[in-house]
């Protein structure tokens, strides 16, 4: 097979991927590091550095507060460095002479220290980063539901499939979906979202049934399908369908406070969503080949651009909690790490000893680089069979 014949498999989002992947980390990036940065400042911390990237820089200027901005050449990533930070994972130094010179520090100097602050607020600056991700998402969705609008459409079931679970369960074709799990449905992207995320996981259905609101228990079956790259996947189906019928649309914008509203629901579902995601790869409900690696992303930024700025703006936000999830979990060197050493550190009242922590650290980068690994091997081995069968 020649490169003409490879590159048809991707069409011409195989030209889009890469500067529209980095269009997109840049922006997370940068908003995720903001987040540390502002949470510092307004904690009175004295931040050293501000880098987009990794490596040696390509710019840098420094404010009139003594923070270097910088720019690197590798620009997958970012951080914002203390003055007391040892490296860029905000681990403090153990360096003999610089711990001296810190401890010989004027006490003005010493307020601007990260590792000096109560651990309340170093556990807010930990957690500022990801939270500045979530709210980028929220406030796309929202600007999306002011300015763009949303087509809405009654949850209504055209179909019901034979031994599926919503036949198993009593639904019936005409039947209308109110509610699932609480969450009020006004279009059919919503359900799908919960019901895919729910896999062997009980729902409740608020239904309209000719007038008669009913309430229905079911459970979503695991179903093996094809994810919208065209690699294998698995999500949670109750066996339902719906044809669109113009004359049940409505096109509808929001106000600020409410576009605001469905902004942040939209997040807390996909968040749960995304918990429910790691709960099942734990359990062994989903494998490893469900989480999406670097060069995936770099995949959907190209097919997601050649769909238009709105497909693309939209998955910024989607990356944006992922990211913003990811950081928050409980391995070392993540944000979520760091939260996880605070809560030790208040609970015995004073923090891991430094050796403890640093083995920690590399414990948690060597489970990151495989992660990486990993996921780019799951992701690849999924490219070459769409290369072989196209």
């Amino acid at each position: 097979m020649d490169l003409h014949a490879i590159l048809s498999v991707f069409g011409p989002q195989v030209w889009l991927a890469p500067p529209a992947f980095l269009f997109l980390i840049t922006i997370i990036i940068v908003v995720h590091e903001l987040g540390h940065f502002v949470a510092a400042r307004l904690c009175g911390v004295t931040v050293s550095a501000f880098s987009l990237g990794f490596g040696p820089e390509v710019a840098h200027f420094t404010d009139r507060k003594g923070t270097r901005w910088r720019l690197a050449w590798f620009p997958l990533g970012g951080y914002v460095k203390f003055v007391d930070d040892d490296n860029a994972s905000s681990v403090p130094t153990t360096d003999e002479k610089v711990v001296a010179e810190r401890a010989n520090a004027s006490a003005e100097e010493r307020k601007g220290f990260y590792h000096l602050k109560p651990v309340w607020q170093r556990a807010i600056i930990a957690a500022a980063g990801p939270v500045a991700n979530f709210l980028l998402a929220i406030v796309i969705f929202a600007a999306f539901y002011m300015f763009v609008g949303e087509v809405q459409q009654p949850v209504r079931i055209d179909k019901v499939i034979a031994g599926s679970p919503a036949e198993q369960a009593g639904l019936l074709a005409g039947d209308t979906i109110l509610s699932v799990n609480g969450t009020l449905l006004d279009n059919w992207g919503r359900l799908q979202l919960i019901v895919t995320s729910s896999a062997d996981r009980e729902i409740a259905l608020q239904v309209d049934r000719g007038g008669q609101t009913l309430s229905i228990k079911l459970t979503p079956r695991l179903q093996a399908e094809k994810d919208v790259l065209g690699d294998p996947a698995k999500a949670g189906r109750i066996g339902i369908q719906q044809q669109t019928n113009t004359s049940d649309l409505k096109f509808r914008y929001f106000g600020p406070i409410e576009a605001l509203q469905r902004g942040t629901t939209e997040t807390g579902l996909i968040l749960q969503a995304a918990t429910r995601g790691i709960w099942d790869l734990i359990v062994g409900r989903q494998g490893v080949s469900a989480l999406a690696g670097p060069t995936k992303m770099v995949e959907l930024a190209g097919k997601f651009a050649t769909a238009g700025i709105e497909p693309l703006i939209r998955l910024l936000a989607f990356i944006s909690i992922a990211i913003g999830f990811t950081n928050l979990m409980p391995i070392p060197i993540m944000d979520g790490g760091h939260l996880v050493f605070y809560a030790i550190e208040a609970v015995r009242g004073r923090p891991l000893s430094q050796r403890t922590q640093e083995v920690a650290f590399r414990v948690g980068l060597a489970m990151v680089l495989m992660l990486l690994v990993i996921t780019t091997v799951n992701h690849l081995t999924g490219v070459v069979g769409r290369i072989i069968a196209g």
